[in-house]
C-alpha cells in the first residue's frame, strides 16, 4: 500500500494532535520533524508545554512509527 504524501507542517499537526490525545500529554506545544531526501522523516524535537515531558516522550515512541508506516514526506 502506497504512503500518504504530507508536507512537513501536516505531519508535525498529525504528531501533535495524535500526542495531546493521550493522558498528561494534553499541555503539549509542539512536535518537530527532521526530513530527509528519501521521503522519510523522524522526530527531532517536541515541546510538552505543561506536560509531563517523560510521558509524552513515551507516547511519541508508539506514535511515530505508526505515522511513519502512514505518511511519507511531500514537497512543500
Amino acid at each position: 500500500m502506497a504512503k500518504i504524501r504530507k508536507t512537513a507542517e501536516e505531519i508535525e499537526a498529525l504528531l501533535l494532535e495524535e500526542l495531546r490525545k493521550v493522558e498528561h500529554c494534553e499541555g503539549a506545544r509542539s512536535v518537530t520533524i527532521r526530513t530527509f531526501v528519501d521521503g522519510s522523516w523522524a522526530i527531532a524535537f517536541f515541546n510538552a508545554g505543561r506536560s509531563d515531558p517523560n510521558t509524552c516522550q513515551r507516547a511519541l515512541w508508539d506514535i511515530e512509527p505508526r505515522l511513519q508506516e502512514q505518511y511519507d514526506l511531500a514537497d512543500s
